[in-house]
């Protein structure tokens, strides 16, 4: 029969090499070492659960079961574990453009990581920059800033289906053809902006958007019909006042046309800005006739 310290011998040797299969029969052991044999017994089972909880963790699994809590032996691993854990959860954020997350543990690899994060912050404020400027170009002409159709045709058809009521203006500035082929198109240019400047002042919330080489669509919330009108002639009658330099003998100006939008009766959006077309082209039809007749 093996000698008692020769089983306990063979027995700690398994548990140190082989912790998965060491065994220990107790009835063995003589009454007077039984007490040895289960504190033997106890170590084995810190170190099978030791063993398990850091080959998880060598595979990425974070989240299996962990050890009892009186399992010292395995205490840093489960530390190490719970590590890992708030990791992977702070990464999920990250990876949900949360990029506030940073780990104040770890020594240097809570410095790789938070230097991932700032770098990643940086880089996702320059995307979003990128993209509000394509955004801009997208919506904007370049020349005037203003909206450019399709941006301007949307946000007056947003604030139609939401039942506001506002006017549109029509807008078209004269003779610029006639300044583009004879004094070329930088002046014209400075003509369009001259203009727009001038639009650019009309209160109240609006929309300014360009719709064509010499044509404009507003849209202004707060005013009715014939106070835009008022305010549109009162800044064409200040605009033929000035001048283009170089070109003293020019006089500029616009023509319009403003219709009243008033939701619930029944007409489109497309009509009330053709009602808007008409009146423009009659303003100048007329305006031209005054003209000629002074």
């Amino acid at each position: 029969m093996p000698k008692t310290e020769d089983i306990l011998f063979n027995y700690l040797r398994d548990i140190i090499y082989s912790p998965m299969t060491a065994e220990l029969d107790l009835d063995t052991l003589p009454d007077n070492f039984k007490k040895v044999g289960e504190g033997m017994q106890f170590l084995a089972k810190c170190i099978r659960e030791q063993k398990e909880l850091g080959d998880a963790l060598v595979e990425g699994d974070f989240y299996s079961k962990s050890p009892d809590i009186e399992n010292v032996l395995a205490a840093p691993l489960m530390d190490v574990q719970g590590a890992f854990r708030h990791i992977t959860w702070q990464t999920q954020r990250v990876a949900e453009g949360d990029y506030a997350q940073r780990v104040d543990f770890m020594g240097e690899f809570a410095e790789a990581f938070n230097t991932m994060v700032r770098q990643l912050d940086e880089k996702q404020q320059v995307i979003e920059k990128n993209e509000e400027e394509l955004r801009r170009l997208a919506w904007r002409d370049s020349l005037t800033g203003f909206f450019n159709r399709s941006r301007g045709m949307e946000l007056i058809q947003q604030w139609y289906e939401q039942g506001l009521a506002f006017c549109t203006a029509f807008v078209d500035i004269d003779n610029l053809k006639t300044v583009n082929d004879v004094y070329g198109h930088k002046k014209g240019d400075e003509y369009i902006l001259m203009i727009t400047k001038t639009l650019a002042t009309i209160p109240g919330t609006s929309i300014m958007s360009r719709i064509g080489g010499d044509e404009f669509l507003l849209a202004v919330q707060g005013v009715h019909q014939e106070a835009l009108e008022q305010n549109l002639e009162a800044l064409r009658k200040a605009e033929e006042k000035k001048r283009l330099i170089g070109i003293s003998a020019f006089i500029p100006g616009f023509s319009y046309g403003v219709t009243e939008i008033c939701p619930g009766e029944g007409v489109s959006i497309t009509e009330y800005i053709g009602t808007a077309d008409q009146r423009m082209y009659h303003y100048k039809n007329e305006h031209k006739r005054k003209n000629k007749k002074e």
